[in-house]
């Protein structure tokens, strides 16, 4: 009996812990190469350069959107405003800049998904030199950032 006890003890344990939630963190859900970027009905296209598009899920702090009402149709926008200020590429070591975004499809009090990021880099470069950062500070404290180099 003491055996059982204590099994169902753990199990409930990690069971709980599970259920706790997580560390605020962005992680990288797709990277891809594009054709051209959909804004406003109009189709974007650069010649001679690439678009590279990343999509990012989040976790975060809830006291980051605590000015902001869930509610209403401008929170996805207005989260969005604060999540891309985390975000940065760099090719062979210089940043470039950000072109363009799509609000997350989902998002809650503490959470976001599927949030698309374009960025405009020179034709054909090495992805040995793509590298993204995303700075976790931006989620608030002790959440996890990105930095690696990414392969469309």
């Amino acid at each position: 009996m003491k055996k059982v006890f204590v099994f169902l003890l753990a199990a409930f344990t990690l069971f709980f812990s599970g259920c706790s939630g997580s560390n605020p963190k962005a992680k990288i859900t797709s990277v891809e190469y594009v054709d051209s970027i959909q804004a406003s009905g109009v189709s974007y296209q650069y010649e001679g350069k690439e678009i590279i598009q990343i999509k990012l899920d989040f976790t975060f702090d809830e006291n980051i959107v605590s000015g902001l009402d869930q509610t209403s149709e401008d929170y996805r926008k207005n989260l969005y405003s604060i999540l891309v200020k985390g975000a940065h590429l760099y090719v062979d070591g210089q940043e470039v800049d950000f072109t363009f975004g799509y609000w997350p499809d989902k998002a809650g009090s503490n959470y976001a998904k599927e949030m698309s990021l374009f960025y405009v880099v020179p034709g054909n470069p090495s992805p040995q030199i793509l590298r993204f950062v995303y700075s976790g500070d931006v989620l608030g404290e002790g959440a996890s950032g990105i930095d690696k180099t990414i392969k469309p």
